[in-house]
């Protein structure tokens, strides 16, 4: 698996390390819980890989993991938006709040 690893903040790469914006910025980190957002981008290794259901399943399994188990406050994922539009499409019906599954209802969503 290959990771990039890069400042997520606004103007951290910009500033120099001890700029006032970023010496502020890290004492709000530093003292403030949830002060600040751990992001996390998925780039497959092929187009189109988003659409694949392992993909997903893969993506909500870790949304789950950090949530329970991961010390996460909050989390929202690109399949938490995919399984409120796929409800969506059934009239609101909480049942089908769920990861499509297949090629056909993945490619109505998107």
């Amino acid at each position: 698996m290959n990771l990039r690893v890069g400042d997520t903040e606004a103007g951290a790469a910009l500033l120099f390390s001890n700029h006032p914006h970023n010496n502020t910025f890290r004492y709000f980190i530093q003292t403030l819980v949830g002060a600040t957002q751990f992001v996390i981008i998925a780039d497959g290794d092929k187009e189109g890989t988003i659409k694949n259901e392992r993909t997903l399943q893969a993506m909500e399994d870790f949304q789950r993991f950090k949530e329970t188990e991961g010390g996460a406050g909050r989390t929202l994922t690109f399949t938490s938006m995919i399984k409120r539009i796929f409800r969506r499409f059934h009239e609101e019906y909480p049942k089908w709040e769920m990861v499509p599954e297949g090629p056909k209802h993945l490619s109505e969503i998107g």
